[in-house]
C-alpha cells in the first residue's frame, strides 16, 4: 500500500471578493480552496482555469498566477506537505458540491476555535476533503521535480530536524550541489535554505497562535538549534518579533 502524504495546516482563511483582479507571485505554500459562493477564473502558464461553487482548487507552492472574479466567497487552507506534489494547478469537481462546501465551512469554524480539539477536527475534515476529491493520490508526484525529486522529498521529510543539512539533501541526487540549487530555484524560486527557513517559520506561526507551547518548545519543534536563532529568523522573515506577531492577531 502506498504511504499517503501528510498535510500540515498552516492557516485557514475565509474571504469575500467583488470585482477583483489579483496577481500572485511565487506562492509560499500549498493551497487547497473551495468557492462556497460565486466563481473565479485563474490564469496559469497560459491556461484559464474556471473554478465554481464546490470545486476544490489546488495551487502548488511557488506558483505565480492571475485571478479574476466578479464575486466569490471562498475558504482557503494553506498547507505544508511532507512529499513532492504536482507543480501544476489542479481542479476537482465533486459529485456533491454542497457536501464539499460544508466540509470546508466546518473546517474553517473549527480552526477559529483555536483549541486542541478544534485542530484535530480540522485535520479530520481536511483528510475527508482529500479522500472525497482524491487529491492526495492525484497530486502526489514523486518525480514532480525531475532529477532533484529524491532530494526534495528528503528535504520535506526532514524539514524540522535541527541537524538537517544541504549536504544530506544533495546526497540523495546524482548531481552537484551547484546543479541541485539551480534546479531547486527553478521550481521553488528561492534557495533550499530560504525554503527551509520559510517553512519552519510558517509552522512556528501556527504553533504561536495556538498558545500551547513555550518559545523554547516552538524553536525545538520547528528545527531551530536554539531559541535565539529562532527569534532572529522569525524577525528576519516576518519583520516583527513573536510578541508583535501575536499582538497583531488580536
Amino acid at each position: 500500500m502506498q504511504t499517503p502524504a501528510e498535510f500540515q495546516i498552516l492557516e485557514v482563511v475565509s474571504l469575500k471578493r467583488r470585482n477583483n483582479a489579483l496577481k500572485t507571485e511565487n506562492k509560499s505554500c500549498y493551497v487547497l480552496s473551495c468557492r462556497t459562493a460565486g466563481e473565479s477564473t485563474f490564469f496559469y502558464n497560459g491556461e484559464a482555469y474556471p473554478v465554481r461553487r464546490g470545486d476544490v482548487l489546488y495551487i502548488p507552492a511557488g506558483a505565480s498566477y492571475r485571478q479574476e472574479c466578479n464575486y466569490e466567497e471562498l475558504i482557503a487552507v494553506h498547507l505544508n506537505v511532507n512529499c513532492s506534489l504536482s507543480n501544476e494547478i489542479q481542479i476537482y469537481t465533486p459529485d456533491d458540491p454542497e457536501k464539499m462546501c460544508r466540509l470546508f465551512q466546518s473546517l474553517a469554524l473549527h480552526w477559529q476555535e483555536n483549541t486542541v480539539a478544534g485542530l484535530y477536527y480540522c485535520k479530520s475534515e481536511l483528510y475527508q476533503i482529500l479522500a472525497i476529491s482524491q487529491v492526495a493520490n492525484a497530486l502526489r508526484a514523486d518525480n514532480a521535480y525531475g532529477v532533484i525529486s529524491p532530494g526534495v522529498m528528503y528535504l520535506q521529510g526532514h524539514l524540522y530536524d535541527w541537524d538537517l543539512s544541504l549536504d544530506a539533501v544533495c546526497k540523495q541526487v546524482p548531481i552537484s550541489h551547484t546543479s541541485f540549487i539551480k534546479h531547486f530555484r527553478k521550481h521553488f524560486h528561492c534557495t533550499p535554505i530560504k525554503y527551509i527557513n520559510r517553512q519552519r517559520i510558517n509552522r512556528a506561526k501556527m504553533l504561536l497562535s495556538s498558545h500551547l507551547y513555550t518559545r523554547e518548545e516552538i524553536a525545538r519543534l520547528c528545527g531551530f538549534e536554539n531559541v535565539k536563532h529562532f527569534y532572529m529568523m522569525f524577525k528576519k522573515i516576518t519583520g516583527c518579533t513573536t510578541g508583535e506577531y501575536l499582538q497583531n492577531l488580536e
